[in-house]
């Protein structure tokens, strides 16, 4: 269809029934609506992608983070796990910042 257009708008000089021009025309909206439908839901996929790579991401990052928590002696994560207990939550925000996707 867009080929079709194209090639109306480039060869006007062209002799066309009035009946194929119109078709042309009447046709170029509904190719432009599946055209803006598909890039649409081309956009939504490639979000939906990187959320679920950004969730992905996140959740390894926290599996990697205590998986070295766990690694540690039990004396020095019990020494840790009191500490961050007793941080605000400010304290603990800036010293675990998220890391943004």
């Amino acid at each position: 269809m867009y080929d079709l257009q194209a090639n109306l708008q480039a060869n006007q000089d062209q002799k066309l029934d009035p009946e194929e021009r119109e078709l042309i025309m009447a046709l170029a909206p509904l190719y432009r609506q599946q055209l803006d439908a598909a890039l649409q839901r081309g956009m939504e996929q490639g979000l939906q992608q990187g959320i679920q790579q950004g969730i992905q991401q996140g959740q390894r990052l926290i599996i990697e983070k205590v998986t070295s928590l766990l690694a540690l002696p039990p004396q020095q994560l019990s020494q840790y796990l009191l500490q961050l207990s007793q941080l605000s939550r400010e304290q603990l925000l800036a010293r675990f910042p998220i890391a943004s996707p």
